[in-house]
């Protein structure tokens, strides 16, 4: 997890260039004043031409609503058992944390909880109208995938736990084949 999180921390370090570029005067073109942290977080999310919104719309939908329609909208996508193994995944990962797949279930959840709850803060687009439904529907492919790769570790370990608990590998084995098929 703290390999993890230098690697994160590294993928930000060009940011830090900017507020320090901005205050010695090295910039060749800025987007504002990034010496202020309003000014640093108005480039970053780039505010005035709406990069990390949807549109330059004042009155879209709620967080909340999106993040609902989110989960509504994976229940048409994804199977049913695709969920369920997915919340396996998280559950085993939560009762015994010190499994070796621990830290990637708990990266990938976290991934996608960040994913979900940022997109969700800047979709400013009316969920009630179709098209703009449709533009904001585009955007969970990324977090279906993840569902599936949550889904995948959930089977695993279903599988795994149900060979340390029946025994009979050859069965769980042929159960296993007959599932993912």
């Amino acid at each position: 997890a703290l390999k993890l999180s230098f690697c994160f921390l590294a993928g930000c370090l060009p940011y830090l260039y900017l507020p320090i570029s901005a205050y010695l005067n090295k910039a060749r073109w800025t987007w504002g004043d990034q010496t202020s942290f309003k000014g640093f977080m108005t480039h970053l999310l780039r505010e005035e031409y709406g990069t990390f919104s949807l549109a330059k719309l004042e009155n879209g939908s709620s967080t909340t609503d999106v993040l609902l329609f989110q989960v509504t909208h994976m229940k048409m996508e994804l199977s049913l058992i695709v969920q369920v193994f997915a919340m396996v995944a998280c559950v085993c990962c939560a009762v015994r944390p010190k499994t070796e797949k621990s830290q990637l279930i708990w990266l990938f959840t976290s991934m996608l909880l960040t994913y979900s709850f940022f997109f969700a803060w800047r979709a400013n687009l009316d969920i009630s109208k179709p098209l703009f439904k449709g533009v904001v529907e585009r955007f969970w492919m990324q977090s279906n995938a993840v569902i599936v790769v949550l889904a995948g570790f959930g089977f695993s370990l279903l599988f795994f736990l149900g060979e340390i608990f029946i025994g009979n590998s050859r069965m769980i084995y042929s159960l296993e084949w007959l599932l993912a098929a």
